[in-house]
């Protein structure tokens, strides 16, 4: 069976950092996972290319070294991640994708067609460029998902704010000394590898806003993450009819890396 063109969904619940380790039980050559199911994914021909941004002088890494041609193949078209796909062709326009998936694509049935013919060292330029789009993309949704600050930060101003209102929140959930930052406990304490520095600022909203401002996060990422500092602001707002609600800013840098969306 012949592969005509394959999508990733970004199912970042399957792409542990582990991944290297858990080889979908596919057949890389007929695409079939092992109770008969048939792999066939639509292309995302818009998304860009970094496959060809790679150095010249590319070496596989260790984990991938250990596994032939044939095998990352299977990865990539992985019964588990094609079965995402109504998931993660959301999440990937949330978060853009940054391959050339057509290119891969190409690379695959090449091989499946003429695996004796391929070159082997531009497929795994090729691969690389996907599992590299997988890794900054991984980092980027745990940080924009599940960082501990995020979460901790979110709550603790829930509460502050349940307990005082829109008229007491801004003496109540606030440094009294400084007059702005924050009484967030143990924020500092839910660092991450990829988190650089949390700031929250507390703001006092216009009662005549229709979405009144009310808190800003800013959260920093590691350059040694992605080589450069990326930060995303979360902004905290009231509504009367919605309550409080957040929302990313577009201030964000991640939206002019085209890390976000």
């Amino acid at each position: 069976m012949r592969i005509t063109a394959l999508c990733f969904p970004f199912c970042l619940s399957l792409l542990a950092p582990a991944w290297a380790d858990e080889i979908p039980q596919t057949d890389a050559v007929t695409g079939a996972t092992e109770n008969g199911d048939t792999v066939s994914v639509a292309p995302a021909d818009e998304y860009q290319d970094t496959a060809e941004k790679l150095p010249a002088d590319y070496v596989p890494s260790e984990n991938m070294k250990k596994y032939t041609l044939e095998e990352r193949v299977a990865m990539t078209i992985g019964y588990d991640l094609a079965m995402e796909i109504r998931d993660g062709t959301g999440q990937l326009k949330e978060l853009g994708e940054n391959i050339n998936l057509q290119a891969v694509a190409r690379g695959v049935n090449e091989y499946l067609d003429h695996p004796e013919d391929v070159d082997m060292e531009e497929a795994d330029r090729v691969l690389a460029g996907y599992y590299e789009s997988i890794r900054k993309k991984e980092l980027f949704y745990n940080f924009n998902q599940y960082t501990g600050q995020v979460h901790h930060i979110k709550e603790q101003v829930a509460r502050c704010f349940a307990e005082h209102g829109i008229e007491g929140y801004y003496d109540n959930c606030r440094n009294g000394m400084s007059g702005s930052g924050y009484m967030i406990p143990g924020a500092t304490d839910f660092s991450t590898d990829l988190v650089k520095s949390t700031e929250v600022e507390v703001l006092r909203g216009d009662d005549n806003e229709e979405n009144r401002q009310i808190f800003s996060v800013k959260l920093t990422v590691n350059e040694k993450s992605f080589g450069q500092p990326y930060n995303l602001i979360y902004d905290g707002f009231w509504n009367k009819t919605a309550g409080l609600f957040w929302r990313l800013s577009r201030k964000s840098t991640c939206f002019e890396a085209g890390l976000c969306r």
